[in-house]
């Protein structure tokens, strides 16, 4: 039997891409980018949740499509998580009671977004156990503000009571969500008030309780999908999709946190950040002697205050600007003001209505195997090269629409075609007719290289029927 604080830290990856965008894109989020050093900001939650972790396997909550990312991400790390697989998006409230169902209801559960930034990791993790210690006493939830340093109209806000004693959480009166620059200013003249973090710590059986008090219908569909979760190949739980659809979306905050009455607001002295925005990655970054940040292979003159993400293979070249930001990626490049949060929003807008199809994943796309890259497409075909990692397979597919050759540039590939099975060296290939049942593994050392040419009346990447996969996307 589990004495004394049990903490069980929950991750929650899901979210959309978009944000940061041309580098985040819908099927990859900014939080699995690796935007500063060598580790994503994902990765840098699953250290911060492992340090926290006491008596207790953290537990990611993730998209049904992210599963490979989380896994391989995790696995750089060498990071033992339990993970649940939303099947679909119902905001964080479904999302943190699928773990609470999971959990123990002594447990003290500390609900971590993926997508956070910490000046001090030392001195945030101190909090977050503080919080989680006072949760464990009390009934209560903590939620952890952060100390306004300006305006910030992305931000929630917290306002709390009014308190002459010197207790280190304070009664929360209200919750104020995004509000404009102007009244963001006046709210943080009130030195009660600060920024909504999004990170609780409380008693899974008292979130249980306050659960079904509040939102009877969350409560009810995330145990019918966790009582009728699907079997499928990967380690992982998987919600029934029929019974999880029927759940409302809501978010924590509104579900239970701005509800409940009973909950304080413990503060957070450390340098925080969301990292939601191109200036708040400025903000965080190293600069050079006239604030600007940049990547290699970039050379500015007269530019200041700007972030200037050029790429290894390209030379960047900024002269006489201020307060820029560029971004290039393989597809797209984006110049943009770097002071407004907005003109970032418009640009993925404007994306959106008129090139939606640059929002959802790059010309480089990761896979769980691996990755491919568009070379060329036209009316009617589409050239690719896949890069599959050793000991790595696509999934045994089918397409309705399109024929695929494949030739092997490097590596050796295990095809199987139907009910045959094919080995492939270099210079070697194979035509796959539409409707062929096919599949490509790689057994050997080193990575494996296939050129794919496509030809059909419609190429889209939707077009595959999936048979088994043993990364869990049937």
């Amino acid at each position: 039997m589990k004495t004394g604080l049990v903490i069980k830290p929950v991750i929650l990856a899901g979210g959309s891409g978009g944000r940061l965008w041309p580098l985040s894109r819908l099927d990859i989020p900014k939080q699995f980018v690796k935007l500063h050093g060598r580790k994503s900001l994902f990765q840098n939650t699953v250290v911060r949740a492992s340090a926290l972790a006491v008596m207790s396997r953290p537990i990611v909550v993730t998209s049904s499509d992210y599963i490979w990312l989380v896994r391989a991400q995790l696995s750089e790390l060498e990071a033992d998580f339990e993970i649940i697989a939303e099947p679909s998006a119902k905001n964080t409230a479904p999302a943190v009671t699928l773990a609470a169902m999971c959990s123990e209801d002594a447990d003290c559960m500390l609900i971590l977004p993926s997508d956070h930034h910490f000046d001090d990791e030392e001195e945030s993790i101190e909090i977050l156990r503080q919080g989680c210690g006072h949760a464990k006493a009390t009934k209560q939830f903590i939620t952890f503000g952060v100390q306004p340093t300006h305006p910030h109209s992305g931000y929630g806000y917290i306002c709390t009571k009014a308190d002459e004693s010197n207790s280190s959480t304070k009664a929360v009166s209200a919750f104020i969500e995004k509000p404009d620059t102007e009244t963001a200013a006046k709210l943080i003249e009130d030195k009660g008030v600060f920024w909504n973090s999004g990170i609780f710590a409380f008693r899974v059986g008292w979130f249980l309780q306050e659960l079904k008090r509040l939102e009877p219908s969350v409560a009810k569909f995330c145990e019918l999908s966790l009582s009728n979760q699907e079997q499928l190949e990967v380690p992982v739980i998987h919600p029934s999709k029929s019974y999880f659809q029927q759940c409302p979306e809501v978010s924590i905050d509104k579900g239970v946190m701005e509800k409940t009455g009973n909950i304080c607001v413990l503060a957070m002295a450390t340098g925080w950040s969301d990292l939601g925005s191109w200036e708040s990655l400025w903000e965080r970054a190293s600069k050079d002697a006239d604030h600007n940040s940049s990547s290699v292979n970039v050379l500015t003159s007269s530019v200041k205050n700007s972030l200037i993400l050029g790429r290894d293979e390209k030379l960047t070249v900024v002269v006489g600007l201020e307060n820029l930001v560029v971004v290039d990626s393989a597809d797209a490049l984006l110049i943009s003001s770097k002071d407004s949060e907005a003109s970032a929003r418009e640009a993925v807008e404007l994306v959106k209505s008129a090139r939606p199809d640059f929002l959802k994943h790059k010309l480089e796309v990761q896979r769980p195997w691996g990755n491919y890259r568009v070379l060329a497409s036209g009316s009617g075909y589409q050239t690719k090269i896949l890069t599959i990692n050793c000991e790595a397979q696509i999934s045994l597919q089918k397409h309705r629409y399109r024929e695929e050759k494949w030739v092997v540039l490097s590596g050796e590939a295990h095809v199987r075609l139907d009910d045959e099975e094919l080995l492939l060296g270099v210079g070697e290939g194979v035509q796959i007719p539409a409707g062929a049942i096919h599949m490509v593994r790689n057994e050997g050392n080193e990575p494996l290289e296939i050129l794919e040419a496509q030809f059909g009346s419609y190429l889209g990447e939707d077009d595959i029927e999936r048979i088994s996969d043993i990364y869990g996307r049937v």
